[in-house]
Formats: C-alpha cells, structure tokens, sequence
C-alpha cells in the first residue's frame, strides 16, 4: 500500500503545487454587473483604489493624470456619489499610470495621502474623513523634505495614521523609504524615520512602496536596488514606528535589472505570517509572485509565480486582500493585444493559487483595462479599475461563497479522519493498492511543519499534539498525482 517509509517522511525544504482536483473556484463567487464610478473626463479615472470603512459602503479614491487632481467617490446604496475634490485648488498631486495617491479606512476614518508637485518642491500631505469618506478636512503636511515621491498610508489601531515615502537628498540622491507617525488622528506628523537603511545599496527610486500597521507593529515594502538587483524587502517596527530594526529581503526571485521596474508589492497579515504579493521579471517573463514571511523574523516560507508556466502574457500592479479563509489578488496582464483584470483565489493558503485558472474580472475585454484595485470585506469582494479606452472608472462587487468554494467535484481516492481533530489524524486510501509517495503538512501561510507521519498496520497517522490550535493542508502524492486538504486542529 505505502512506498518505503523515508519517502513518505516530511520534506521542509520541498515545495509542493497543489493540483485542488476537489475544489470548484470558479463557482464561488456570485459577481454584480459592473458600475461606472465616473466616466467624466474632467475628473479623471486613473490609479483607483477602494477601501471599506465601517459602514460598509466602499469608497474609491483616484487622480487625474497627468499630475492633476484627487478625488473621491463613496456608493450610496443605490450609486456613486458625484466626485469629490480632496487636493486643494491650485495644488497638483502626482497622478500616474503605475503610481499615484494612498488611500486607507478604519472604522469612520478614511485617510488620502498625495504628493504635491512639483516633486523638487511639493510636500506629501494627507487629508482625513471622520465620516466614512462623505467630506474630508483640510490638507495636513507630511513631509519636512520636498525632495520625497510615493505617499502610502496606513493606520494603527488606535486611530493615528502612518504615512511611508520615498525621501531624497537633493537632485534625487540618496533614494529611501522613511515613516512618519502621526500621534493626535492626523492632526501633526512626527520627524519621519529611516525604515529601508538596513538594505543594501538604495531603494529603487521609481518603485512604489506600501505600509501597513498592526498594533504597535509597523510594515513597510519597498523594492530594493542592490548594483540592479531588485527584490522586494520588507522591513518591521515594533515601536510604533520609532525605529526599524528587522529587515529581511523577502523575494527569493533575484530579478537583475538594469532598467527600472517602476512597480512595487503588497501584503496582508494572516495569523503570524506576512503573505506579500508583487512583480518579478527573474524567470523572463513579467510574472505575478506570492511569498510569505515570518512575522517574528522575516524567514521566508514560500516564494512562487501564481500561474507558473505563462510565457504569453504580461503581468504587473497587483493587490491583495483577504483573511484566514480567502486570500484573493488582483492584476492587469496584457495577453492577446489585450489588457484585462484578472482575479485570482485561494482557500488553501497561497500554494493554492498555484494551480488556480483566473477570473477575468471586466466584462468588457476590448481595449485597455488596467490598474485595478481590491478590497475584502469577509463577504463580497470589491474590485475597481480603469477602461483607459473608454476613459471611465469600474467598479464590481462579487459576493464569496466559502462553502461553493470548498465543494467537492469528484470522489477524493482518500480520507481524513477525524476532521476536525483534537490530536490524530489518519489518512486511508480508496484504493488499496495504491500508493502514497510523498506528504506534507503546512500551515495557514503555506510553510512546512514538523510532524512526522506514522505507518502503522498499513495505516498513515499524523500526531499534532506539539501544534496549535488552527487550519493546517495536507499535500500528498498519489500514485503521481497531487492532492490537498484542509483539515482543522482543535485542541480541548
């Protein structure tokens, strides 16, 4: 029934691709038709992004190009609101195709921050709505350097915004990703903080960056520039913001690249792990990667292309959001003479996204659809982006059913049992005279774990008694084919 017992022992180092033969993506999502946020070309439709404050209503933020003005949109229960000027008159923020204003929500706050031209002498300011994104204040400096570019903002849990940006010396030298914390909502910023000096070389200075906050705990991505080698690292605060001690390049790619990429990364936080989402050009092809990090020392888990083995298109720009039951992420990719929205899905952590088909997300697949942008709310998926053709911004909702997500397609050539465990689990096959050639455990964000499987009276048990409590996947090999489950751990 089982191959030698030595290859059926677990394999830290080894990466497996999921196949998911059992799981039906495509059937879990129930999409809305698309609605156009704005199709007046006197407000623009460039760089959107979408957040979902406490209301549930979602509010998009996007420029017009080139290097004109913010503005903002909130759905009304039935539309989205005419658009609203957030940047003053008079005062041009930098509005481009691959990088723009930052956008975040939390609870009845919405942040936009914006980098006023010219970038030799325009400061990064922020402007706050306490009302979900209905009217925004005036603008706040950031910034005590005009040489600076690429405003992010994220925000604490206790309200106070942090704002990252590429600063320079002057003439653009000495490119770097520093932070700055505001103490009172937003009201003042503190003396920004290098967060990117423990990478070698310097930031790549035509690359976005992206900011997140947890607790105390302050993250930063930022694309390096190491004599042209461009990975993404990520750097943490545990202090508020006050200094950036852990460092780590988290983007095992080694893209070498003596042009500018002019594109950055993105992540969320599932339970102790950072799972980031950005663009590599490593394998010859501009590919979307998926990699997740330890939290507590930046260690990479896992570093891999969502669709592996693409050589006919062009991806770049995306996004990602989700929790510990959905990770999704979004991205343009020209493929065909055509630019469309693609969406991918994963409820196996983020080897799951490996061996997924993706979703093109606009109906309308003629002309140029681009820079999208994606929110979670643990029921519906908003997605917006640009129809450079027609020159309007779109909009979807789709809402997510967990449950379609997971049901089976096919008899399994196996079982789990008991699942939910409290300690044991033990595999059986359908068949057999079939074989097992290769298993292993991972975790929510995808990295190996340290159980070893038992063979016993021609039966397979994995004992989890060292683990915690929380959804783990089994991978095996079955007679050459891959297979993955989710099973649970709950321990009394």
């Amino acid at each position: 029934m089982f191959d030698s017992i030595t290859r059926i022992l677990m394999k830290k180092a080894a990466l497996f691709l999921f196949l998911l033969p059992s799981l039906s993506f495509g059937q879990s999502i129930t999409w809305d038709s698309p609605i156009e946020v704005n199709a007046n070309r006197d407000f623009g439709h460039t760089r959107p992004k979408v957040v979902i404050p406490k209301d549930g209503s979602p509010v998009i933020m996007w420029g017009k190009a080139n290097n004109l003005g913010v503005y903002v949109s909130k759905w009304n229960g039935s539309d989205f609101t005419s658009p609203l000027k957030v940047t003053p008159n008079g005062v041009n923020a930098f509005v481009q195709s691959w990088a723009g204003p930052g956008m975040e929500a939390l609870n009845d706050d919405v942040f936009v921050s914006f980098k006023a031209q010219p970038e030799n002498a325009g400061f990064v300011y922020v402007v706050k709505s306490s009302d979900g994104g209905k009217t925004f204040g005036d603008t706040i400096r950031v910034s005590s350097n005009n040489w600076s570019r690429f405003p992010e903002v994220a925000i604490l849990p206790n309200g106070n915004p942090v704002v990252t940006y590429m600063d320079f010396d002057p003439n653009f030298k000495d490119p770097r990703y520093v932070v700055s914390v505001s103490k009172d909502g937003g009201t003042s910023f503190q003396k920004a903080v290098n967060a990117s000096e423990k990478a070698p070389g310097e930031a790549c200075d035509c690359c976005p960056g992206f900011i997140m906050a947890d607790s105390e705990r302050i993250i930063i991505l930022f694309r390096n520039n190491d004599d042209d080698l461009r990975d993404i690292w990520a750097s943490i605060s545990e202090d508020g913001g006050a200094t950036f001690e852990l460092a780590k390049d988290i983007d095992k790619s080694n893209w070498m690249i003596g042009g500018c990429p002019s594109t950055g990364a993105e992540a969320i936080i599932v339970d102790d792990s950072l799972v980031s989402t950005w663009m590599s050009g490593a394998t010859g092809n501009s590919m979307i990667n998926i990699g997740t990090s330890n939290l507590s020392d930046l260690s990479v888990g896992m570093n891999a292309e969502i669709t592996p083995g693409l050589t006919n298109g062009i991806q770049n720009y995306p996004k990602i959001a989700g929790d510990k039951s959905l990770l999704a992420v979004t991205w343009q990719e020209v493929a065909n003479s055509s630019r469309n929205v693609n969406l991918a899905l994963s409820v196996s952590g983020p080897l799951g996204f490996q061996k997924f088909t993706p979703i093109q997300v606009n109906i309308n697949d003629k002309g140029v659809q681009q820079s999208p942008d994606i929110a979670y709310d643990g029921a519906y998926l908003h997605l917006v982006w640009q129809d450079l053709t027609a020159q309007k911004l779109m909009y979807r909702r789709g809402k997510v059913d967990l449950t379609a997500s997971t049901k089976p397609l096919e008899k399994l050539p196996y079982s789990i049992y008991p699942n939910p465990t409290t300690s044991k689990l033990s595999i059986e096959l359908s068949d057999k005279n079939a074989s097992i050639t290769d298993i292993q455990l991972t975790d929510i964000s995808g990295r190996p774990v340290d159980v070893k499987p038992m063979l016993v009276h021609n039966q397979l048990s994995l004992h989890l008694e060292s683990l915690v409590s929380g959804f783990y996947f089994i991978s095996m090999k079955i007679n050459g084919h891959l297979f993955t489950s989710r099973v649970q751990l709950v321990k009394p």
